[in-house]
């Protein structure tokens, strides 16, 4: 992530923070998004899904302490190419159940 530019998005729920959005500014590459996906792996483990199409890609973690983090990179049109960061805090009384 470093020598790359990120837009953050703070999102609140009744006073409290539920997500953290980082979208790229720059142009993303796929060795950007990969780096990041490993980056993301060595910190949390294995993803839980990893799902991929012609347009891009899709890979999300659930973590045991309520965080959702999920990386949405496209670099296909008919978007132009995009690289999202989510943590989402999970605000579910069921959320052990994941």
């Amino acid at each position: 992530m470093a020598g790359h530019g990120y837009q953050v998005c703070f999102f609140f729920l009744d006073g409290k923070l539920i997500q953290v959005t980082l979208t790229s500014l720059d142009r993303p590459t796929i060795p950007q998004s990969e780096g990041i996906i490993t980056l993301l792996r060595s910190k949390y483990g294995q993803e839980l899904s990893y799902e991929r199409d012609p347009i891009g890609y899709e890979v999300d973690w659930y973590l045991a302490s309520g965080v959702n983090v999920d990386v949405t990179f496209n670099i296909e049109p008919p978007v132009p190419p995009l690289l999202n960061i989510n943590y989402q805090f999970q605000m579910s009384k069921d959320r052990e159940k994941l």
